[in-house]
């Protein structure tokens, strides 16, 4: 893997959730609120949104979407691609593997 897949990833990887929370948070944002009790002691979205005077349709619709998706891409998805991306490096890995124990073999011998 060249270094500009792995920055293009991990660009992916860290705008894709920033840009789900973002919409969530805005979506939150646009609510009136009839109180200021939070539940949790950390303030959650769900506690913010329960909070509201006006339908909160949208965000109840939207929210079961994005725990959904942020499941898969963290939980699902790395366990899948993992074997792949090792599979296709194995013979450069056992490569390396071979060349640490043969350093360190010729360290003790000397």
């Amino acid at each position: 893997m060249t270094s500009q897949t792995v920055l293009k990833l991990a660009g992916l990887a860290l705008s894709v959730p920033a840009l789900v929370l973002s919409a969530i948070i805005s979506l939150s944002a646009r609510l009136p609120l009839c109180g200021n009790d939070i539940q949790k002691v950390f303030c959650a979205n769900w506690s913010v949104v329960k909070l509201s005077c006006v339908s909160t349709v949208v965000n109840n619709i939207i929210n079961p979407y994005v725990a959904v998706f942020l499941s898969l891409e963290f939980v699902v998805i790395p366990p899948v691609l993992n074997p792949l991306v090792y599979g296709f490096q194995l013979p450069e890995i056992r490569k390396h593997i071979l060349r640490m124990l043969l350093w360190h073999k010729t360290r003790l011998i000397s």
